[in-house]
This record gives structure tokens, C-alpha cells and sequence, in this order.
């Protein structure tokens, strides 16, 4: 589930779900807070699926800027 994670992904998806990742926090600690939160203990399927469409969504977003940048 978070082979291609990021920092940011993780960030991204516990804000959402109404978690709070303070700013010391690392990757590790990102995901064992996502793990514990209220939302993936209730319903781990959606937040698994959650991340992967962030992950998706970066990746897309990602790939777009480069593309963008070899046109100037």
C-alpha cells in the first residue's frame, strides 16, 4: 500500500480525514498515525483507496510539470 507513498501523500490524505501530522512528523510516523486514525480503522478499504488516487493524482500532476517544462 505505500510502495510509492510520499510525505506529502500521506499528509495530504490524514488532512482529509481529519488528522493532524505536525511538522517533525517522518513518513513512518505518517503512516502509523494513518493506520491508527478513526477513518482507516472504520472503513480501511476507502482510505487505501484514497491514497491511491492521491498517489495517482501526484504522479499525474507530476508528469504534466515535466512535460510542461520540456515545451519552454
Amino acid at each position: 500500500m505505500f510502495e510509492t507513498t510520499s510525505k506529502e501523500d500521506l499528509e495530504t490524505v490524514l488532512a482529509e480525514m481529519g488528522e493532524t501530522a505536525h511538522p517533525g512528523m517522518n513518513v513512518e510516523d505518517l503512516k502509523q498515525k494513518l493506520m491508527q486514525s478513526k477513518a482507516y480503522l472504520e472503513d480501511e478499504e476507502f482510505v487505501k483507496d484514497f491514497l491511491d488516487t492521491t498517489i495517482e493524482e501526484r504522479i499525474e500532476e507530476e508528469e504534466r510539470r515535466k512535460r510542461d517544462e520540456e515545451h519552454i
